[in-house]
């Protein structure tokens, strides 16, 4: 599988924070990782590992220092990528309805408002029935919030999704269902 094609490849990545008092906490260390096309990829780890902050990292929401990820042979910064948060809750837009937070994308892409709205109500609907999209995030229950941060992602039409802990306020029926779609 050497000259397989790689979506992703991280080359000993390495990163550290630096906390209040100057000092250097490691992180991520000399990780390597290669995913080829049409892969799906769990990272399984203690909490306060770095699955967090390596998502973030692959998201360009954390910058790093040196080039050590690309993706489709570019820099992560260079690419479209859906990104669905830890904390999707904070992550949307409390003044949008759930509607207009899904089509948030593809308003800042310049689509249309009545045809961004039609394609988010779409990917709302495959997803759950459940998604109030009149509502408000803060009218909407946390299951809810999580399954309209994934149809916002899921809208960036994005050949990389990056979730972290994608499901973790759905009900068990609607984990499995999103998990075999």
């Amino acid at each position: 599988m050497e000259n397989a094609i790689k979506e992703i490849e991280i080359k000993d990545l390495n990163f550290q924070y630096t906390d209040n008092l100057g000092r250097k906490n490691k992180v991520i260390e000399n990780f390597n990782l290669n995913i080829e096309l049409g892969k799906v990829v769990c990272l399984f780890g203690p909490n306060g590992c770095g699955k967090s902050t390596l998502l973030k990292l692959l998201a360009s929401i954390i910058k790093e220092n040196e080039q050590s990820i690309t993706i489709f042979g570019k820099k992560a910064s260079d690419i479209d990528i859906g990104y669905i948060p830890q904390d999707f809750a904070e992550s949307l837009f409390p003044w949008l309805s759930n509607l207009d937070n899904i089509a948030f994308p593809l308003y800042v892409k310049g689509t249309p408002k009545y045809e961004a709205r039609f394609r988010s109500k779409k990917i709302a609907f495959e997803l759950s029935d459940s998604i109030p999209l009149d509502n408000y995030p803060y009218e909407s229950s946390l299951g809810q919030k999580q399954l309209v941060s994934l149809a916002r992602a899921l809208n960036n039409s994005s050949k990389v999704l990056l979730a972290d802990e994608p499901f973790s306020a759905l009900d068990f029926k609607t984990s499995v269902k999103l998990i075999l779609i």
